[in-house]
């Protein structure tokens, strides 16, 4: 006999603790790039990590409200993203060169952002918090640009 899969609405809580998740792992990237990244670059890298923590934080605020237990600790792809810039700044400086690569990072943070927007249509207050912080992020990529 087989067993049909009924499809479950997502739920606002997991995919927020999702997208929580990613921006903490991207917040060590960034630390990691800030320290040593050349002059000319790190304003820009200063700027993009000092929203992502703020980000994080009300992200976690949100989902307490929301009912779940948010994880500031971040998941594996924390160390994959220091990984990259690591292997970055061994063949060469972090410079200018380097800056398309963490834009495409952010452009994949903005797909996690959809998704938790979506995600949480059905509470208007996460929703605003998503939605708000998404707007502000590609605000500033879009200037940085």
């Amino acid at each position: 006999m087989e067993v049909q899969k009924v499809p479950v609405q997502d739920e606002p809580v997991p995919a927020l603790s999702d997208l929580t998740t990613d921006v903490v792992d991207v917040i060590g990237g960034y630390e990691y790039a800030v320290e040593r990244a050349e002059t000319g670059i790190r304003p820009t890298l200063e700027k993009l990590l000092n929203i992502h923590r703020r980000h994080a934080a009300e992200l976690m605020e949100a989902v307490s409200k929301a009912g779940g237990h948010p994880d500031s600790s971040g998941s594996m792809m924390g160390a994959v993203h220091k990984a990259v810039v690591a292997s970055q700044n061994w063949f060469g400086e972090l410079d200018m060169s380097t800056l398309d690569g963490f834009f495409d990072g952010e452009e994949r943070l903005l797909s996690s952002y959809d998704e938790a927007a979506a995600a949480s249509d059905s509470v208007p207050e996460v929703s605003k918090v998503v939605c708000d912080q998404r707007a502000e992020l590609r605000s500033l990529l879009q200037q940085l640009r």
